[in-house]
């Protein structure tokens, strides 16, 4: 099973506008209205250990909502390596890319194939933190302008709608047991 799909800036574009979302001049994800830089955001350095920036990854993926989509954009300013963009791309679709790029992640009853492709995206990003990436994650259930940013081995956490101290609570529980997975990983193995 390949966990998502590689789609076109139009498609990307159509499932965004629904959530009150585009696709920014730096293929990027941007609110409609406004910037994202005006959106409240609580922003992190990623750690520099492997197996902390592993479970930091899947902590992070868990500010974004469960919906029936979710959506991973890499950005213009994205420049993988060859090698890294098999690497990243291995686990998520048949298309390896160097640079900017759309993985749309479906959802649906499946509870063992939505926790696969819940990690999938946690790899991905820990990938996009790993290489100094750039990307954005949105999901269906983003209504409230919630992103997840990955610049630079920085992971910013985004929303319009939700407090900000909602993210922050979510980096401290990270930084209290940096070597710990998530409850949605425990849970199911």
């Amino acid at each position: 099973m390949k966990a998502a799909e590689t789609i076109s800036d139009q498609t990307a574009k159509s499932l965004l506008a629904a959530i009150g979302m585009t696709i920014g001049a730096w293929h990027d994800i941007s609110p409609i209205k406004g910037k994202r830089a005006e959106l409240p955001v609580a922003s992190y350095k990623a750690p520099g250990n492997a197996l902390e920036l592993f479970c930091f990854a899947q902590h992070i993926t868990t500010w974004i909502p469960d919906g029936d989509w979710k959506l991973l954009i890499a950005d213009n300013s994205t420049a993988l390596a060859k090698d890294e963009g098999i690497l990243l791309h291995q686990g998520t679709s048949d298309s390896a890319q160097a640079g900017a790029f759309n993985k749309l992640f479906r959802f649906g009853n499946d509870h063992e194939e939505n926790f696969e492709r819940n990690i999938a995206i946690a790899h991905a990003i820990f990938l996009l933190l790993m290489f100094e990436g750039h990307a954005y994650l949105t999901s269906s259930n983003s209504n409230k302008l919630q992103i997840l940013g990955i610049q630079d081995g920085y992971a910013y956490l985004y929303s319009e709608g939700v407090k900000i101290s909602e993210a922050e609570e979510l980096l401290q529980n990270f930084n209290r047991g940096p070597l710990t997975t998530p409850k949605w990983v425990s849970a199911a193995l």
